[in-house]
């Protein structure tokens, strides 16, 4: 939330006030104030609470695939995507799985979305084309 909507970056035990006023649903009213201090956070760290945050918005989305290994498969299911609104920011082909036959891949995604209903349309969509999604 303070990195997200405040543009803050406050460690985790400098942020124990508002996470406690959250929590417990305080009415703080317009003329409250909250201390918050710290800004000694590792750089992973706070990639990883961006990331982690997107993901329960459902703002981003991994998501895997399985199609035929043949020219245009990647095309087809790329265009799905990019036809519901979500921008590819990730793609990785796995051919080797041995829950795939000879002539099948599985692509893996990572999606900038909406939201998590935005993510089973998208799904819905690829499942519709006949594709394995997981």
């Amino acid at each position: 939330f303070l990195l997200e909507r405040a543009k803050t970056v406050v460690e985790a035990s400098g942020a124990i006030a508002l996470a406690a006023a959250k929590k417990a649903n305080w009415d703080l009213g317009k003329k409250t104030c909250i201390i918050l201090c710290g800004g000694n956070i590792d750089l992973n760290l706070i990639s990883k609470t961006i990331e982690i945050g997107l993901a329960r918005e459902g703002r981003i989305a991994r998501l895997a695939v399985v199609t035929d290994d043949r020219p245009g498969s990647l095309l087809s299911v790329t265009n799905i995507i990019s036809g519901m609104g979500a921008n590819i920011l990730d793609v990785h082909h796995n051919r080797a799985t041995s829950n795939l036959a000879l002539n099948e891949t599985e692509i893996h995604f990572l999606l900038e979305t909406r939201s998590d209903q935005h993510v089973d349309k998208i799904k819905t969509s690829l499942r519709k084309i006949g594709l394995r999604v997981m």
